[in-house]
């Protein structure tokens, strides 16, 4: 297909700028206005008309995204792709998203109606109408594949719930294989100087957020201003949808609600109303353990358990590989602690698991009910009291989060929800025996044991993902916490605070000081033998010396350390493991360079060298990748970001759907999140997914940041409009009020009952 041809199939999938809809499904009129960046915002008379049609908004403008997200989830990857993604659908028969998804749905099937099930019914009933009323002119993407969506059903909704729970989950996963790649390479001694096997720490991890909540004492409004922005991969077309859903009379049930939805499922995920806003970040509690398992010798499906073989409860799974002639015949297996599984993820790379033995997984997901997340945050846009929100949040059960709280009261606040696991002898940090039963999970926390905090007198609530305590009211969240620079930046700059504005805000969300590089860059310098390093020039020297660590896009000495700090890393991990396995853990660190010099690196002269030679092979680096004039050396130059569609990935004429590459400034330990991948040349794989800073003196000056645009459709005018803008740091205003709207209107929606 040419470009002109490609074009016209694209513009072909566009809805209408003005549109009016005769369609079944609702019960009254809706209307939708939609506003200069494309942000929908749409008024109805009854809930349920209006989750009908967000479902018709999502599929519009993001029936790709809820399709490949579906079937990644599902294990139909392969389906459209081919054999690449045969192990990509493995796993996820074997933790078995689906299966679990269709039971869920089958469990509601059989409970008696209630506004719940009918909110996602017509959500669905949206979905399926957009797809009826698109007919042949699907998104491009379809096209290309030669495939055709099926129906949205209640099972797809719950397989994004199950996305976004797993894909915050497996972080520990990654920490206990890491320690038994050490402990069969090394022995339990050499792993246990390397990463504690039981005492659990700090570690330079992976997904994170920002969020922070000021009482009206901060302010210069007098009212409180809230901000939060979620660090996660940056897929493209963006994970998130603007939107505001109104039900125009007010009554029990009603709402009015602005903020993040996830295409492919109803309701604001992040956002406000007219009397609360909230914000999350990731708790990075433990909630996932493998077990290793004795399978008895000539039969896979059996098992060791207390003293006697076992019969694992199987099923077949039919999995369709294109370009094959017949499909490929899975055998899911579980044991009484989870699946066996065979590969894992490491921040949304699939890796062998590659360790002696058959490895069980118990994952939270596995013993709770999706729906009750998925209602708890239908609760929470219409909660309009701490009271309200703080008992929605009872239902939540999935991933335990952060939630950052305010409302226009002038309350502040901050709550764990979600599911913790209390373990009886073990605190996760290891691979456990999976032949005694005693070795189960004991039980779940309760709400009441997770910790809460309302109107603190310093005035503000914040979190960067870092737990103070590895315990609270004794439960365990986690024997190894992220690091926590993220979170001393943030208290620093908090703290001071008086007459705070939402401008002030913006500076401290796009913050790119790095409190780790002041930690230890001293410590880099310190133990260097400068006249051993080939290549330096005291110019060079001198600007990493003085350096301000400030990471932003113009540092060459940031740019310098970056590179170092992963240098370092190799020549450490090198001895200890593979290459292959090595090369898992440099985008996010086990262990940290202090703990490296405090525990590993313990003589002086050996910690010299292996310095001064990382900084010579860092220099070589950089001379190849950027230019033999180190002038050239700066951070944007090396950390950029680009928004890559899929199909991108294997065909170069598909770059014309990317968005970017962009300079990007910070890393993983800013607050201003770049997190980057050393093995991919830096590239930025992950950031704020969502900027969001709440003005609840006025709405409609709060200001919002998305990095793509609000359609996922190519070379539809807000496919990527807001990308460059997010990139820079900048924001735009997100209208709430009727007088807002109508003056930030560009073309309006009109549904009528058919």
């Amino acid at each position: 297909m040419n470009v002109e041809s490609l074009l016209q199939h694209a513009k072909n999938a566009f809805p209408p700028e003005e549109g009016e809809f005769s369609i079944k499904g609702i019960e009254d009129n809706v209307e939708v206005a939609w506003d200069g960046n494309g942000i929908p915002h749409v008024t109805g008379k009854q809930s349920t008309d209006v989750y009908f049609v967000q479902g018709f908004i999502h599929a519009r403008h993001r029936l790709w995204q809820m399709d490949l997200y579906r079937r990644k989830m599902s294990g139909t990857l392969s389906e459209i792709m081919g054999e690449p993604l045969i192990d990509h659908d493995k796993l996820a028969r074997d933790v078995g998203f689906r299966y679990m998804a269709k039971s869920w749905e089958k469990w509601l099937g059989e409970q008696d109606d209630g506004p719940f099930k009918a909110f996602l019914n017509a959500y669905c009933l949206g979905v399926n109408a957009a797809m009826q009323e698109m007919g042949i002119n699907l998104p491009i993407e379809f096209k290309l594949l030669g495939i055709k969506p099926h129906a949205w059903q209640i099972a797809d909704i719950l397989l994004l719930v199950y996305m976004l729970d797993w894909q915050e989950s497996t972080l520990n996963t990654c920490l206990e294989v890491f320690r038994q790649y050490l402990i069969d390479e090394k022995g339990k001694r050499v792993a246990n100087q390397v990463i504690p096997l039981h005492e659990g720490t700090s570690f330079d991890g992976s997904f994170g957020s920002n969020a922070w909540a000021l009482s009206p004492s901060l302010t210069a409004t007098g009212k409180p201003i809230l901000c939060s922005d979620p660090h996660l991969a940056m897929n493209f077309p963006c994970l998130w949808q603007l939107m505001h859903l109104k039900v125009e009379k007010e009554r029990p049930g009603s709402m009015n609600v602005i903020g993040v939805s996830l295409p492919g499922a109803p309701g604001i995920i992040i956002g406000h109303n007219e009397r609360v806003g909230w914000g999350i970040t990731n708790v990075q509690a433990d909630t996932q353990d493998l077990f290793r398992i004795r399978v008895e010798p000539g039969d896979p499906n059996r098992y060791r358990l207390d003293g006697t073989w076992r019969d694992m409860k199987t099923r077949k799974e039919v999995i369709h590989v294109k370009g094959t002639d017949s499909p490929l015949m899975h055998v899911v297996r579980n044991t009484e602690f989870g699946p066996i599984i065979t590969h894992f993820e490491k921040f949304m790379k699939l890796a062998p698991l590659n360790l002696q033995g058959e490895h069980a997984l118990r994952w939270t997901g596995h013993d709770v009910n999706p729906m009750h997340s998925l209602e708890a945050f239908l609760k929470i846009n219409g909660a309009r009291t701490w009271d309200e929100f703080r008992h929605a949040l009872r239902l939540k059960c999935t991933c335990p989060h952060n939630i950052i709280y305010a409302d226009k009261d002038g309350n502040i606040a901050h709550q764990h929800a979600g599911v913790i696991p209390i373990r009886r002898d073990s605190n996760g940090a290891t691979i456990q025996d999976g032949s005694k039963s005693t070795n189960q999970w004991a039980s779940y926390a309760g709400f009441g044991n997770l910790f809460s905090q309302y109107n603190p007198s310093r005035g503000f609530v914040f979190s960067a993902n870092y737990n103070e305590t590895c315990m609270h009211d004794g439960v365990l969240i986690a024997m190894d916490r992220i690091g926590f620079y993220r979170q001393a930046r943030l208290e620093s700059l908090l703290s001071p605070l008086k007459e705070c504005t939402v401008k002030e805000c913006t500076m401290h969300q796009t913050d790119c000081k790095s409190y780790e590089a002041r930690d230890v860059m001293h410590l880099l310098l310190s133990n260097t033998s400068w006249d051993d390093v080939q290549g330096l020039t005291p110019d060079l020297q001198e600007i990493l010396e003085q350096w301000d660590y400030l990471l932003d896009v113009k540092t060459i000495a940031g740019c310098v350390y970056k590179v170092w700090c992963v240098e370092v890393l190799k020549l450490v991990l090198r001895p200890l493991l593979p290459e292959r396995k090595m090369l898992l853990f440099l985008e996010a660190p086990p262990v940290t360079i202090p703990y490296m010099f405090q525990h590993i690196l313990v003589d002086v002269n050996d910690r010299k060298k292996l310095v001064t030679k990382a900084l010579e092979n860092t220099l070589d680096y950089l001379k190849r990748r950027l230019s033999p004039n180190w002038k050239k050396w700066t951070w944007g130059r090396l950390h950029k970001l680009v928004l890559a569609h899929p199909f991108s990935k294997v065909s170069k004429e598909a770059r014309m759907l990317n968005a970017g590459p962009f300079k990007m400034p910070g890393d993983r330990n800013t607050i201003n999140n770049g997190h980057c991948d050393p093995t991919e040349g830096y590239t930025m794989i992950a950031g704020p997914s969502y900027r969001q800073i709440l003005d609840f003196s006025a709405w409609d000056e709060s200001l919002v940041a998305l990095p793509g645009g609000e359609s996922g459709l190519p070379f539809h005018e807000h496919y990527k409009d807001l990308a460059r803008k997010h990139a820079k740091g900048l924001y735009i205003k997100l209208p709430f009020t009727k007088k807002a709207i109508d003056e930030n209107c560009k073309a309006r929606w009109e549904f009528n009952p058919a």
